[in-house]
């Protein structure tokens, strides 16, 4: 009953599947009713009365419920609809909800802005929220993708110019600042929800006057976390190397330079990045990107997430004029599904883009043959192979295929129809296949 009416409040059952913030116990703690035929209220736990059960407010009532399980803040310290007052001559906003450090709720210390499930607006408002009242820290959340953010003042004044950067989670009753900014293990790190999302809100924040190349450098810092992730000796309960470090600009600048030139030391990755080659992102842009890419594992990311994130950064005016064009997903699939192909056949794309054909090529086995990542990484590692003449889409093919888990990353960067290049050292390591599809097949 409880999912049947949240279909009816959503009105498509996608977006109440991307309700992925909360667990399954979190969205069973709402209380739901139906009044009439056409009207559902949910209860307040707050105010203590039920009201219509909008996307939105059913949204706030999920995250009422996780800050009393997950942060252990008490209802008392609790306030919904916040009233912020932006200027003497402005009318009050209101903040979704407000989380108070005293019983007597005059001291805001959290600060929400929430929206319904397919909305992306909103972590602007959040911020001038947390200028006006002082707060340090403030979340953004849609039920499935989220931000927590930390403002932070000027080091000289203690004051405005304000900056913001991510932070992996919020404090609970009790903690500090120093207790948030500890370091994550890599047991604690969580897939990217919306990895497309993320890197919109960074090219936002971040790299609109970096003066970079977005592509590139998102890149760099893209390689250097998967570095860092499949480091061999690290254990799960060991703090993750990718992290912002307490420290001056140039500090922060030479802990991911020495991890990027790090990532291109790994065997079969030097070829991805010229020798020379270094993270040319700095200072407050840097750091915004690295805190807010550092609480997520790409290893453990959905490919599909990924897929739909690198598609985007590619740019679609050079894509254009190259004569790129990405072939739909469901085409994919589906040539994909006709293909059928089977362990110990291999499977090469001569153009292979972002590697939509092999990515869901894996998913297809994975499927087929129920097989565990270790399975995977073989398979990928002995039986797949992209090939691709541009530089760009070679990096973003070498990327998708390590997060799949081929190690050695079979991406060649030659012009498949020009013969002269094929019929060299790329044709030796790809080998022979043992069969053609020709049209019609």
């Amino acid at each position: 009953m409880q999912n049947e009416l949240l279909d009816r409040i959503f009105g498509d059952p996608n977006l109440k599947q991307g309700l992925k913030f909360f667990m399954k116990g979190e969205r069973n703690k709402i209380k739901l009713r139906e009044v009439g035929e056409d009207k559902i209220e949910i209860w307040c736990v707050k105010r203590e009365r039920w009201l219509r059960a909008k996307p939105e407010e059913v949204v706030r009532q999920l995250f009422l419920v996780w800050i009393q399980d997950s942060l252990k803040y008490p209802l008392a310290r609790l306030q919904v609809e916040w009233a912020v007052q932006m200027g003497e001559d402005a009318e009050k906003e209101r903040a979704d909800i407000a989380i108070f450090s005293d019983d007597a709720c005059t001291d805001p210390y959290i600060l929400f802005e929430l929206k319904k499930p397919d909305s992306k607006e909103g972590l602007e408002q959040l911020r001038s929220y947390l200028n006006w009242t002082g707060c340090f820290f403030g979340c953004w959340s849609n039920g499935n993708e989220y931000s927590f953010q930390l403002r932070e003042e000027a080091r000289a004044t203690k004051k405005a110019p304000y900056k913001y950067r991510t932070i992996p989670r919020l404090p609970k009753l009790g903690e500090d600042l120093k207790a948030i900014l500890k370091p994550l293990t890599y047991a604690e790190l969580q897939p990217v929800p919306n990895l497309r999302a993320l890197i919109v809100q960074l090219e936002h924040d971040a790299l609109a006057n970096a003066g970079v190349n977005a592509f590139d450098e998102l890149f760099k810092l893209f390689f250097a976390k998967l570095h860092d992730e499949f480091q061999p000796k690290k254990k799960s309960s060991d703090p993750v190397d990718f992290r912002v470090p307490v420290g001056t600009p140039e500090d922060i600048y030479r802990r991911f330079n020495d991890l990027f030139q790090a990532a291109k030391q790994r065997p079969h990755w030097s070829e991805i990045f010229d020798e020379g080659e270094h993270l040319k992102l700095q200072g407050e842009a840097l750091k915004l990107c690295a805190s807010a890419i550092e609480p997520f594992s790409l290893a453990h990311t959905d490919l599909e997430v990924v897929d739909a994130a690198f598609e985007y950064l590619i740019n679609p005016e050079q894509k254009g004029q190259k004569g790129q064009y990405f072939t739909p997903r469901p085409v994919v699939k589906m040539a994909v599904k006709m293909l059928n192909p089977q362990d110990g056949e291999k499977v090469i794309d001569p153009a292979c883009g972002s590697c939509g054909f092999l990515i869901h090529t894996i998913r297809h086995v994975q499927r087929m043959y129920g097989w565990s990542r270790e399975q995977l990484y073989r398979y990928a590692n002995e039986h797949l192979y992209a090939v691709d003449f541009d530089d760009r889409l070679k990096k973003v093919a070498k990327t998708m295929m390590i997060i799949a888990g081929d190690g050695k990353a079979n991406v060649h960067c030659v012009n498949s129809l020009d013969v002269r290049e094929w019929q060299n050292g790329t044709a030796r390591a790809i080998g022979e296949f043992s069969k053609d599809t020709r049209h019609g097949d």
